[in-house]
């Protein structure tokens, strides 16, 4: 069944259906998309980009019916009330201790000796260890 046609009762075949919308939720759609994508660390240069590019037909279709000032401000909202997370390192001069290299043979854990190597040359799991059998 893989490689055949899908069956008519298949619960897996993509269906697409076309949903009528008003602005309203082409609103609320381009807001949802502001807001993930602010979340997710992105500025108002780059979301406005996102919505100006046609390749990204969601996002650009509210951007043509919505126009650019309510895109712009919509992302601008967004940005002030998601965006804004940033990763800095607050004490440049300690950095972390070195981590123990492992080899694919040795399986640390916290407070216990390092284990022997696997017969067969598998470690658990099963994963080759570069060794043939």
């Amino acid at each position: 069944m893989p490689y055949d046609e899908a069956h008519a009762d298949d619960p897996l075949e993509l269906v697409g259906v076309p949903v009528a919308t008003d602005l309203e939720a082409v609103r609320e759609m381009a807001y949802t998309i502001a807001e993930e994508f602010a979340v997710l660390g992105w500025g108002e240069e780059r979301l406005l980009k996102l919505f100006r590019t046609p390749f990204y037909s969601g996002p650009h279709r509210a951007w043509q019916l919505l126009g650019e000032t309510q895109i712009e401000r919509i992302v601008g909202e967004s940005v002030a009330a998601y965006g804004g997370v940033r990763f800095v390192e607050r004490d440049p001069q300690r950095r972390p201790e070195r981590l123990p290299v492992l080899s694919r043979r040795t399986v640390l854990r916290p407070c216990q000796e390092p284990l022997p190597p696997v017969a067969g040359g598998r470690p658990p799991g099963g994963h080759r260890t570069g060794k043939e059998d």
